[in-house]
């Protein structure tokens, strides 16, 4: 941006509460589903703990915590970090959140399933790819299972004339 240019575009990254307008069209309860049909038939482990590698503003943290599983999300966003942790609040649910770069993290604790979704790996190369498994493969316990959803294919941080409305209730 050229000095005295006014930033005309919503960074949807740095407003949580508009991210999770905007894909609220989705149904968490049936992808929740498809989770646990995932760790029925592939997790070598029973699962109480999950990482949302990507979370954003953790769509899915209410309806893990409802079904009895501890909740914790990573992404490099603090404001998302911060929007999940007051949503948590709000709900009476009790998170942990994990501020780091998920081509490269360690965490302190080892969970039983990771996931990340909605298109959210966002990995450059072959390298960090490389490097984003090896992250994963050392916060899963032993017989944990890791999914990724990669199956959104645009930029949506660039749609230029394509646009969408979405309004909440």
């Amino acid at each position: 941006m050229a000095v005295g240019e006014k930033k005309t575009t919503l960074d949807l990254y740095d407003n949580p509460f508009y991210y999770e307008v905007a894909f609220s069209f989705r149904d968490i309860g049936r992808e929740v589903d498809f989770f646990e049909r995932c760790l029925r038939k592939f997790s070598k482990i029973k699962v109480k703990k999950v990482l949302d590698i990507g979370c954003g503003p953790s769509p899915y943290m209410l309806e893990l915590a409802k079904r009895g599983y501890a909740f914790a999300g990573l992404d490099l966003s603090k404001a998302m970090l911060e929007y999940s942790l007051k949503k948590a609040r709000k709900a009476g649910v009790k998170i942990k959140t994990i501020h780091a770069d998920m081509r490269s993290f360690k965490t302190r604790e080892k969970f039983d399933f990771a996931f990340c979704m909605l298109g959210s790996i966002a990995i450059e190369s072959n390298m960090d790819f490389l490097s984003h498994l090896d992250s994963v493969a050392g916060c899963l316990r032993s017989g944990g299972l890791y999914l990724i959803d990669a199956s959104i294919n645009f930029d949506w941080t660039s749609i230029g004339s394509q646009s969408w409305t979405v309004i909440k209730n």
